[in-house]
């Protein structure tokens, strides 16, 4: 045999050098198939990442797009068609509502009350108030009528593909477009008592809901009622909020103050719905037809304290529903139901009348 290998102190056999080149091949084999799994899984980490980015591009775009829009625009928002709302006089004291019940208003018009870019959302407000009114008395018509008013808005104008659910407009959202001149006469308004002062009433004057007991502001059998802080346009009584665990409450009592007599905060205020008063929304909430306000009130009289709700048109207003000697009162108003849109809802486009469009 030809000899090939090296003897023991240096040679190498050729065995060893087929095993090495074996080996080798066996790695770059492994080497390669590694490499190409690794190839994909950058690819369809790449892949992944671009289909993530997609949709945020897009929102990207959309809020570059809604730079432009401003309190007051109009947006394309429209609601779902359903059947009209039954009132009842036992939750809302009056029977002056239609029997078959209340019916959704068709074709509003919507505009931007309120931008939030934090959130990413809008405000929109009906640009007129809906067409039937809507009436409350007395002691239930105090109570409830905050909360019958959002439960119609949310029955009749809601868009439930979108995930949209409407309510009526508010104290707060009418506060919060407050201008510094606006907050000033806020607080500036006065009829027996100023703003956020009390008066006491004794014996036949001291009549009241019985859950006014609870609300701030309020003092039974006592002068001594601490005050939130009214600095700021931001519902400060919380009259815009519940005043029962459960409602529509059927709670109709009323009771009397004994010797330390029943003493109320001067909540009720009657401002100009203008540019003075609200800024750019001044022209959004400006109405020349009355519309009800979600929320309560309360006006001092030299002779009564008046429980009311307010009201809107070209001024801010109430109408009250029992006065603090017993007498009670009945109105009825129109709506103006606020939806809140986030950006992704819309496209970034708007039609020939310049009003913004809803994907």
């Amino acid at each position: 045999m030809k000899k090939i290998l090296r003897d023991n102190k240096g040679s190498i056999s050729a065995l060893v050098v087929i095993s090495v080149l074996l080996y080798s091949i066996v790695l770059t084999t492994a080497f390669v198939k590694a490499s190409g799994k690794r190839r994909i899984q950058i690819q369809s980490q790449i892949l992944a990442k671009e289909e993530y980015e997609k949709p945020l591009e897009h929102l990207d775009e959309i809020r570059q797009g809604l730079i432009q829009i401003k309190v007051g625009d109009y947006v394309n928002y429209t609601y779902d068609t359903v059947a009209n709302y039954v009132m009842s006089s036992t939750t809302c004291g009056s029977t002056q509502n239609p029997t078959d019940g209340i019916p959704q208003t068709k074709g509003l018009k919507w505009r931007v009350l309120n931008i939030d870019r934090i959130n990413n959302a809008i405000d929109l407000v009906s640009d007129n108030p809906t067409g039937t009114e809507v009436y409350f008395k007395g002691v239930l018509g105090y109570n409830n009528a905050p909360y019958f008013m959002n439960e119609i808005c949310y029955a009749h104008y809601s868009n439930s593909s979108l995930g949209v659910y409407a309510r009526n407009i508010n104290l707060l959202d009418m506060e919060k477009q407050l201008t510094t001149t606006g907050l000033t006469a806020r607080n500036a308004h006065k009829n027996a008592a100023q703003y956020g002062n009390t008066m006491t009433y004794t014996d036949s004057a001291s009549f009241y809901p019985l859950l006014y007991a609870s609300q701030k502001g309020a003092g039974i059998n006592t002068t001594n009622v601490t005050q939130p802080d009214i600095t700021k346009g931001n519902d400060p009584y919380d009259e815009s909020k519940k005043i029962a665990d459960n409602e529509p409450t059927t709670d109709s009592s009323t009771y009397q103050a004994t010797s330390g007599g029943l003493t109320t905060t001067q909540t009720y205020y009657n401002i100009q719905i203008n540019s003075d008063n609200y800024g750019d929304a001044a022209d959004v909430l400006n109405n020349a037809t009355f519309y009800w306000i979600a929320a309560r009130c309360i006006g001092n009289y030299s002779d009564v304290a008046r429980f009311g709700l307010r009201y809107a048109s070209t001024y801010m207003g109430a109408r009250h529903m029992m006065y603090s000697n017993g007498k009670t009162y009945e109105r009825g108003y129109g709506l103006r139901p606020v939806v809140t849109i986030k950006f992704e809802h819309l496209d970034g486009t708007t039609d020939s009348s310049g009003a913004w469009n809803i994907k």
